[in-house]
This record gives structure tokens, C-alpha cells and sequence, in this order.
């Protein structure tokens, strides 16, 4: 049994020329087409984005990252996902084969108009 996730890949400090590699290598690991959909390239900062169509089951995508992320050792990768139970957001970055996963956190924001902490039952 698997684990649905929702992913977006946002790859920073690569060049049109490694794009082209990393699309390649993206390809050749099944991951276009299945996991990212759209992709885009920003040739101006050297960044790019791809999206998924919908939720996939990645199972080796730590693997898979830090492999990829060895061959681009100037480049710094995020991956981001958004998984099938409420509140597991994550953002996961990968550079020359290293990684550090930051979970996200569900933060409410305190009322302004009305009052609620400081109030004691009676």
C-alpha cells in the first residue's frame, strides 16, 4: 500500500544547460509524465519549476533526489508535497546528495476584535 502525495519541484543556481540534463534525467526515471507535468524555466534567474497534475505514489523519491541532486552539485532542490492526510505539508531540500526535510505547521492566528484567551469561565 502506497501513500498518495501531491508534489511541485523547484530547482534554484541551474543553468538552461542542466535544465536540459535534469529534464533528461527526469525522463529516463519515469518521473515526467508521472509524477511532474509542467515545467518552466526561468533562464533570467536560473531557476526551474516543475508541477504535478495530480496526487502520485513516489516511494524512492529521497533516492531518487539525491541522486539527482549529486549530479548538479551547485544546484539546490526543493520538493515540495502535500500528502493525502490533513495537515502533512512538507518542503524537502536536496543538495549534492544531502537532504533536510521541514514539515510545515498549521498556525492559527489570534482574534483581533474579540476577545477570547483571557476570558475565564464563571
Amino acid at each position: 500500500m502506497g501513500y498518495y502525495t501531491e508534489y511541485s519541484l523547484k530547482v534554484r543556481n541551474i543553468s538552461s544547460a542542466d535544465n536540459e540534463k535534469l529534464m533528461d534525467i527526469l525522463k529516463e526515471k519515469d518521473l515526467i509524465g508521472y509524477v511532474f507535468w509542467d515545467s518552466y524555466y526561468d533562464e533570467y534567474h536560473n531557476e526551474a519549476e516543475f508541477s504535478s497534475y495530480e496526487e502520485q505514489k513516489w516511494y524512492d523519491y529521497e533516492t531518487d533526489m539525491d541522486e539527482i541532486s549529486k549530479k548538479f552539485p551547485n544546484a539546490v532542490f526543493e520538493l515540495s508535497g502535500e500528502g493525502e492526510e490533513y495537515g502533512d505539508y512538507w518542503h524537502e531540500y536536496f543538495k549534492n546528495g544531502r537532504h533536510e526535510c521541514c514539515r510545515g505547521e498549521i498556525v492559527y492566528e489570534t482574534p483581533k476584535e474579540i476577545q477570547w484567551d483571557n476570558l475565564l469561565v464563571t
